[in-house]
């Protein structure tokens, strides 16, 4: 019995993912976020949450009694926290009954962002929600600094 109980936690353990591993992948994952309000419930999922391209879905898991998925609008403004670079304003495409996505560079430097989501009703109020979150810098692009110093002579030289 000892030797059939010992056979199985081996089993086991041989199949779990080792934990660096799941680390890895729930980096991968970006970041998540949840927001319900007014009969409306809906999920932020942001990936990989770095520094330049990234891709932004809103699932919008449950609405009102009667209210049609097809006309839900999914607005997105993004706005660094850390240095103005303005605010962009996306509409998100359907991908589906329940998600709509947003791709491209919108993230562009790392530091501390404020993502607000808009899910747009016909014949509702707006639900509106804020997430803050942290955008890491792209571990693939160089963080070197310039060796030549930025004085009028490099300047004149080009």
């Amino acid at each position: 019995m000892v030797g059939l109980i010992v056979l199985l936690a081996a089993g086991f353990l041989a199949s779990a993912a080792p934990a660096l591993e799941a680390l890895q992948a729930r980096q991968r994952l970006g970041y998540i976020g949840d927001y319900q309000e007014k009969g409306v419930r809906f999920s932020l999922w942001v990936a990989p949450a770095r520094s330049g391209y990234n891709e932004m879905a809103v699932d919008v898991t449950r609405l009102p009694p009667g209210v049609d998925p097809s006309q839900i609008q999914v607005q997105i403004r993004l706005l660094m926290l850390d240095q103005d670079m303005g605010i962009t304003q996306v509409m998100a495409s359907p991908a589906g009954q329940q998600r709509w996505e947003a791709r491209g560079s919108y993230l562009s430097m790392a530091g501390r962002w404020e993502m607000e989501v808009t899910v747009r009703r016909p014949g509702a109020d707006d639900v509106t929600h804020v997430f803050l979150f942290q955008v890491a810098p792209d571990p693939n692009k160089s963080t070197l600094a310039n060796p030549i110093p930025a004085d009028a002579t490099s300047i004149a030289a080009g």
